[in-house]
């Protein structure tokens, strides 16, 4: 956390504040070797050190109240030892996108495993009034219910990985304004971004009226489903636009505004 890259660092680092640290640790024998750090951090459990770790953090950052709370996966470059067949490590992490800070997170085995390891990393976060965000991997009912039973909102990812409802969320929002089509309500925003030489257009279509998601069995899959929406992006570099289009489902009201800031923060973590 302060940037120390081995044990002889993090030595270093106590002797530079040894003072400091005076202040909440006795150091009857001044501050441990590298050899002694590194024996105690070989004994510590892993998973009962991130348990700590995100309890801590809860009390450096107790208001998440309307905080978007990103949860993606990703294996750590450079972790990966073939010789000794070893893969490359994987995380789940959560992240506090307004504050720059990592709330919690978890290793798995392989990438497989995110669904198993974002459901013990819940039950460690303070959901209460924040925005969760997944990618398509979390886009699972148990996971849902495991948010919203902890006081949160969700903004799940939709892709592939959930063929019916992908299929019936790009049925939907690409019939939803052809003619004969039903009249639907919908809350729409758009921002645009200029700068470094590019334009970023990103356009958010929510809806609140899911009776359509009901008559194809597809509303129970996710507790307190109560909006669906469809992200329009464009990007503009020099002759070059790239477009993009993504679907989320979410336990949030159709407000086009807080949908998209929650996708944003969770892409730009």
């Amino acid at each position: 956390m302060s940037g120390a890259q081995g044990w002889d660092d993090i030595e270093d680092w106590g002797r530079a504040r040894e003072g400091w640290l005076r202040r909440y640790l006795k150091l009857r024998n001044g501050i441990p070797g590298h050899d002694t750090i590194r024996r105690v951090f070989e004994a510590l459990s892993p998973r009962q050190l991130a348990a700590s770790f995100s309890s801590w953090m809860v009390q450096v950052c107790p208001a998440v109240d309307g905080l978007v709370i990103a949860i993606d996966g990703k294996s750590l470059r450079g972790a990966a030892r073939p010789a000794c067949g070893l893969r490359a490590l994987h995380q789940v992490s959560a992240y506090a996108a307004e504050h720059g800070l990592t709330l919690g997170q978890l290793a798995c085995q392989e990438k497989s495993n995110e669904i198993t390891a974002i459901g013990e990393l819940l039950p460690t976060l303070a959901l209460n009034g924040a925005v969760v965000t997944i990618d398509a991997m979390g886009c699972q009912s148990a996971i849902a219910e495991q948010i919203v039973d902890g006081g949160g909102d969700y903004v799940l990812a939709v892709k592939d990985n959930q063929p019916h409802l992908a299929h019936a969320l790009r049925d939907f929002f690409g019939m939803l304004e052809a003619p004969g089509h039903p009249d639907r309500q919908t809350c729409v925003h758009e921002t645009l971004d200029k700068g470094h030489g590019r334009i970023e257009t990103r356009r958010c279509t929510a809806v609140g009226e899911l009776d359509w998601l009901a008559t194809l069995g597809l509303k129970e899959r996710c507790k307190k489903i109560t909006s669906v929406a469809c992200i329009d992006s464009s990007r503009v570099i020099g002759s070059k636009t790239e477009t993009d289009r993504r679907y989320v489902i979410s336990s949030l009201p159709a407000h086009s505004e807080r949908i998209l800031h929650a996708v944003r923060m969770h892409w730009g973590h």
